[in-house]
């Protein structure tokens, strides 16, 4: 195997393990929950979103590192953090240090994630980007279909053992020890414009309502599919890796279906998420929630490699792993916000419905949707002014 293409399984590698690093133990969140009966549900539902927060502040300080580390240093530290982090909330007692854990997941992922895309753009030309992007999203989503899975097994034992989920690290780091350059990414004369963010702010903007939508699905799911007994405890992982499936389809392939759908490949994929979620609110059946779930795998899969692929588009390599950073930001911010603003709106409408939080994704999809068409319609400009 040549140099070229082990970095670019290494890089790859590190999608492996960024995107679902929050949700790999969502399967186990009812068994938490029962666990911890006397706790806030609200502080169980953090569970997943923690890390969320803690990306956020590694993200916006990664220009900063970036200038002091080499790209290797960054990973290595990114990639103790997430495992230790990670493997620790099996041993967790109380709620608490179970946040603390959380949080280092969080940590190491803020490092991480900026690397994981902006690393394709730096290393490789323009014309393997696409593609590329679309593998990024494709490892995310084959490391959700593992994590969801195995953590959904796990949970089935003890819910301390899905935690163990996060030992896929140690592969990562393996890798990125024998194969990632030591790049220095963030010299002087490299630094991101004010402008370059102002530029690609409308990705950031709709990154952050993606995952915002996808993240009520994602903290509720085990919840209300449990409590409705359209699965158990102990298929609930099964089931929920269908979404994964979906995506790991829709990225493997998103080059090629680039070149079919053109720009329109954007709204390919959020009628595909929409259609998906009215779904999810309206039936009961296992086999059919299953089938949605591949839908919105698949509308999410394309979505985040169209973005990630937009975002990076007409930039100079050393400044892809820093607006990707920006972009990270946008998508954990989405992930950290998306229960809080569900339980905020419940209790605020009175609503008691566990299916609510699809109602409230629906109209997000919907508000994306606009987001969406208004970049048509800002590229348009664009070009006519070229």
């Amino acid at each position: 195997m040549g140099n070229k293409n082990k970095l670019k399984i290494t890089i790859l590698s590190l999608s492996l393990i960024t995107v679902m690093a929050g949700a790999a133990v969502s399967p186990a969140l009812g068994s938490i929950s029962a666990f911890f009966s006397d706790v806030n549900p609200m502080l169980i539902k953090m569970i997943l979103t923690v890390p969320g927060l803690f990306i956020l502040a590694l993200n916006l300080c990664f220009p900063i590192i970036s200038r002091r580390l080499n790209t290797r240093a960054i990973a290595i530290i990114g990639l103790l953090l997430y495992t230790i982090g990670g493997t620790s909330g099996a041993f967790a007692t109380n709620i608490y240090t179970l946040l603390v854990s959380r949080a280092l997941v969080g940590m190491g992922v803020g490092l991480i994630m900026p690397l994981s895309t902006g690393l394709l753009a730096y290393y490789f030309q323009p014309q393997e980007q696409k593609k590329l992007m679309g593998y990024s999203v494709a490892m995310n989503n084959l490391g959700g279909i593992i994590a969801m899975a195995l953590s959904g097994v796990l949970a089935s034992i003890s819910w301390n053992y899905s935690f163990y989920v996060y030992l896929t690290g140690v592969l990562v780091f393996i890798l990125v020890l024998a194969f990632l350059p030591k790049a220095s990414i963030g010299r002087e004369g490299t630094k991101l414009e004010g402008s370059h963010i102002k530029d690609k702010f409308i990705y950031i903007a709709i990154m952050f309502l993606l995952n915002i939508s996808f993240y009520l699905y994602i903290v509720n799911f085990s919840i209300v599919t449990c409590t409705e007994e359209i699965a158990t405890a102990e298929n609930v992982g099964i089931l929920m890796s269908a979404q994964s499936v979906g995506a790991l389809i829709m990225a493997l392939f998103f080059g090629k279906f680039s070149k079919i759908f053109g720009e329109n490949i954007k709204i390919f994929g959020i009628s595909l998420f929409l259609i998906a979620y009215m779904m999810l609110y309206s039936l009961h059946n296992y086999s059919l929630y299953a089938f949605a779930l591949v839908l919105c795998g698949m509308g999410f899969g394309t979505l985040m490699a169209w973005v990630n692929s937009k975002a990076v588009e007409g930039l100079k390599r050393e400044h892809a792993p820093s607006i990707m950073a920006f972009v990270s930001m946008g998508m954990y911010l989405g992930q950290f916000l998306a229960p809080i603003l569900s339980n905020l709106l419940s209790n605020k409408l009175g609503i008691t419905s566990l299916r609510f939080p699809y109602i409230l994704a629906i109209i997000v999809i919907i508000i994306t949707f606009i987001m969406v068409c208004l970049e048509g319609r800002r590229q348009n400009e664009v070009y006519q002014e070229a």
